[in-house]
C-alpha cells in the first residue's frame, strides 16, 4: 500500500520518530501492514532503535544522510501524486535568497506555485504534517542547511529551523512555525495569532536567543490562501 507506507514515512519525517513491535519475519501470505513496513525499514538500515515502551521499540532516523534520501523520496512522491514537476534550478535560487539576502519571498513564491498545483482533493485531506512535510521537501533542494523539524527545545518543539551547517557559511538562520488552517469564519485569523504568540514563546529561549543572524516567520495557509508573516522579537 504505497499510499499507508508514505503516511508512515511522514510521521517519521515530522515526528523524528515512530513506534512500532519489532518483528522479525514477514508472512506475506497474511498481508504487509505498517509494523511490517517499519520493520522492513530497520532491517535495511534506513531506521534504528533509539528506545523500548514495553513491548513497543521506538525507531529514529540514523543519520542526516539517510533523512536526505527521505526528503529526495517524498519530492518524487509529490511529483507523482500530483502530476506536477518541482523547479529545481528556481527552488534553489529561492533557497539561496534565504541564506545570503533573508529574503523569504521568493520561496513563498515557490510555496504558493506548489499549492496551486495540489488538487483539491488532496487539500481537503491535508492537516499540519502534511503541510509541514511538503515544506520539508522544498527546503531540502539544497545542503547547506542542517534542517532541523520538531526540535526540542526546553521542552518546546518548533516545527522548523534552517541551521548553520559546517563548512557552509550563510549570513541568515531561520525559525519557522507552520499552522494549516480549515477553510471556516475565523481558523485562518485564530490560527495566524496563535502561531505568532508560539514564535514570541520561541524567541525568548536562551537556545534561541543564542543563535546568531536568526530570522523567525509563520507560514501559514489553508490551501487557498499563504502568508509568511516575519514575528520580530
Amino acid at each position: 500500500d504505497r499510499d499507508a507506507n508514505f503516511e508512515v514515512l511522514q510521521e517519521l519525517i515530522t515526528n523524528n520518530q515512530i513506534i512500532a513491535p519489532l518483528k522479525d519475519r514477514f508472512d506475506f501470505d497474511k498481508g504487509f501492514f505498517r509494523d511490517d513496513f517499519i520493520s522492513l525499514l530497520y532491517a535495511m538500515g534506513f531506521v534504528t532503535m533509539v528506545g523500548q515502551k514495553i513491548t513497543y521499540t521506538i525507531f529514529a532516523i540514523p543519520n542526516y544522510v539517510i533523512k536526505h534520501l527521505y526528503f529526495n523520496y517524498f519530492q518524487v512522491e509529490l511529483e507523482r501524486k500530483n502530476s506536477l514537476k518541482f523547479n529545481d534550478m528556481s527552488l534553489k535560487d529561492a533557497i539561496f535568497d534565504l541564506a545570503l539576502k533573508g529574503d523569504v519571498k521568493p520561496f513563498e513564491t515557490e510555496l504558493r506555485e506548489v499549492l496551486q498545483v495540489l488538487s483539491n482533493r488532496d487539500l481537503l485531506n491535508y492537516h499540519e504534517k502534511h503541510f509541514q512535510t511538503l515544506v520539508l521537501t522544498l527546503l531540502n533542494i539544497t545542503d547547506f542547511y542542517f534542517i532541523q523539524s520538531e526540535g526540542e527545545y526546553n521542552k518546546k518543539y518548533i516545527d522548523i529551523m534552517l541551521l548553520e551547517r559546517n563548512p557552509f557559511e550563510v549570513d541568515f538562520q531561520y525559525l519557522f512555525e507552520l499552522k494549516w488552517a480549515k477553510k471556516k469564519d475565523n481558523d485562518y485569523e485564530d490560527k495566524k495569532k496563535e502561531g505568532i504568540v508560539q514564535i514570541k514563546g520561541y524567541l525568548q529561549l536562551p537556545a534561541i536567543k543564542s543563535l546568531k543572524n536568526l530570522q523567525s516567520y509563520l507560514i501559514i495557509s489553508n490551501g487557498e490562501k499563504l502568508e509568511i508573516v516575519e514575528v520580530l522579537n
